[in-house]
């Protein structure tokens, strides 16, 4: 009896149904869309599809809402009907002087897909294990290859926007302890045409672009409008922009990331 559970188990996990079909930061932006607008009343899953930008309740369309549900952002309330999560809600819209409301509720959210929680049990809690070390684990539980390796990049990937998350909430919180003296202090010089990309107009923010950049480094593309050609373009020309002050040889750059360079480097 016993063999004849574990071969069916394993079946399951060759066909690739027990992992997240997409990683944290875009099943974030997935229930973002599904909560404008629905906020938390129960829907019919074709029409969470249809909010997610799917036509029907496909096979992709399923395999989303199935990643949605294991990272904990969406709930099964009845038969054929799903709403907004209260873990989803608290990482959409932090309550003010809740600092650590979003960052503890991403980390719930990355631990909660039980393939991930069996990566973690063997590989430990590194940062960026070796993507073939997780490969490893997931065929040994009976993963094709195509699968282990969709997972273990969907595991990755989540790992680096968890990162990036927590880094920029520790940052939210140092902002907030100085602000006082950052009130006193004489601002910074900016030189024409540059633009503080932490000093940001207010309003709505959605991820337009996210990726691995490198080890363990995550960037994403956070816009308020219209993204199109157009803005990929000047968006291009600025990052080219930025690359050259970093690379100048009188050094100006050295020592700093991108947005430190901004401030430093003098007018041409």
């Amino acid at each position: 009896m016993s063999t004849e559970k574990t071969n069916t188990s394993n079946a399951t996990a060759t066909r690739g149904a027990p992992y997240p079909s997409m990683p944290l930061g875009q099943a974030v932006e997935k229930i973002g869309n599904i909560f404008e607008q629905y906020r938390g009343v129960p829907v019919e899953r074709a029409d969470a599809a249809r909010a997610m930008a799917y036509k029907s309740l496909s096979g992709s369309a399923r395999s989303a809402l199935g990643a949605l549900t294991s990272y904990g952002l969406l709930e099964r309330v009845e038969k054929g009907m799903v709403k907004v999560s209260e873990r989803a809600k608290a990482i959409l819209h932090p309550l003010p002087g809740e600092e650590h409301e979003r960052t503890d509720n991403l980390r719930a959210a990355a631990t909660s897909p039980p393939v991930f929680q069996k990566i973690r049990n063997v590989i430990g809690d590194s940062d960026a294990p070796p993507k073939g070390a997780i490969e490893s684990v997931l065929k040994r539980e009976g993963f094709a290859k195509a699968a282990a390796a969709a997972a273990a990049s969907a595991y990755l990937e989540t790992l680096a926007f968890l990162q990036a998350e927590e880094v920029a909430a520790v940052g939210e919180v140092e902002a907030k302890e100085e602000s006082d003296e950052v009130e006193d202090a004489e601002p910074a010089k900016q030189l024409p045409g540059q633009h503080d990309p932490l000093n940001m107009p207010s309003g709505e923010y959605k991820q337009a672009l996210g990726a691995l950049v490198g080890d363990g480094v995550y960037a994403s593309v956070l816009v308020n409008g219209p993204f199109g050609p157009d803005e990929i373009e000047n968006l291009i020309v600025y990052l080219q922009l930025q690359q050259k002050i970093l690379q100048r040889p009188d050094g100006i750059g050295r020592g700093h990331d991108v947005r430190e360079a901004m401030i430093v480097a003098p007018a041409e």
